[in-house]
């Protein structure tokens, strides 16, 4: 079983053992900073839908230059989650409730707390990415994670081509070439077996898998 509230435990403790936040009474993050002054080019940011300055947060956070994001509202707790007082907060199974994964690249560092301010969230809802951005990126769909919901990646959203298109190519790198194979299939028997090729050749390249659609051209034809 689960002790306290960790919604992400993937959250690094250092974020919150390097500062210290509290809040005032107009319910805003009020940051103390204590000693983190690294300014890094790479954060993951989680924000909730019932948070009453969710839209303030979100405004923000996609008007970052480079940012890709996704809504997860169908995670679920894997295990009970209890309160301090030993009571069911959470049992396994449970919805969790929606919140936004943000990646966000900077081009010029950002210290943690300044980007905390700048979005006006807490910092244990801000994490460093240091287990390599490609990680993080496939983490938005639960990819190769099985035992979670698993994302479409038509879900994603981004206000940055060179990074959507970085995300859907580790996608598309990782993923055999006979599930791409099954997806060009899909698509013709959507078009009840009978598609022009041309309008086919657009589909996949929107789908960005036309290396499996030319290696496989004689199969469709």
């Amino acid at each position: 079983m689960l002790k306290g509230d960790f919604y992400m435990s993937k959250l690094k403790k250092q974020n919150t053992a390097e500062c210290a936040d509290v809040e005032d009474t107009s319910g805003k993050a009020v940051i103390e900073v204590k000693k983190d002054t690294t300014r890094r080019y790479n954060y993951e940011v989680v924000i909730y839908e019932d948070d009453p300055l969710f839209q303030e947060q979100y405004d923000v956070l996609t008007s970052i230059n480079e940012a890709i994001w996704i809504k997860h509202d169908k995670d679920v707790w894997n295990e009970d989650v209890l309160n301090d007082d030993g009571s069911i907060k959470y049992n396994a199974g449970d919805l969790k409730k929606a919140h936004y994964h943000f990646i966000l690249k900077f081009k010029n560092g950002i210290m943690i707390t300044a980007l905390a301010k700048k979005v006006n969230v807490k910092l244990n809802q801000i994490e460093i990415i240091k287990r390599g951005l490609n990680s993080a990126l496939k983490y938005l769909i639960h990819y190769g994670q099985d035992e979670k919901y698993q994302y479409s990646v038509d879900e994603v959203k981004s206000n940055s081509n060179s990074l959507k298109m970085r995300f859907e190519q580790l996608i598309i790198d990782d993923t055999p070439e006979v599930q791409r194979v099954q997806q060009i299939q899909a698509m013709i028997e959507e078009f009840n077996g009978y598609i022009e090729l041309g309008i086919l050749g657009k589909s996949v390249q929107k789908a960005n898998i036309w290396d499996a659609f030319r290696r496989n051209l004689t199969y469709f034809i």
